[in-house]
């Protein structure tokens, strides 16, 4: 069992989360600083909606980035053949 570092999770979940965490906080910080001028009874849909919306739109960057960088790799190893 090897020890990972913290909040990175790049050893936890894979390849590809390690800018996740500070993504989410950078976010809550914007978030908690708006939240002075909504109305209290919107600010946790307004907040989970656009933290949950950020982590699946990194996860579907992140994977369409996987599947291209794959793809060059595979065309630089065909060439190199």
């Amino acid at each position: 069992m090897k020890m990972h570092r913290g909040i990175n999770m790049t050893s936890v979940a894979g390849d590809g989360l390690e800018g996740l965490p500070g993504l989410l906080f950078a976010i809550a910080f914007v978030l908690l600083f708006a939240g002075i001028f909504m109305p209290r009874n919107w600010f946790l849909p307004v907040f989970l909606g656009v933290e949950a919306g950020a982590a699946i739109l990194y996860i579907m960057c992140n994977r369409h980035n996987r599947k291209e960088s794959e793809q060059l790799q595979r065309e630089l190893h065909r060439i190199n053949e």
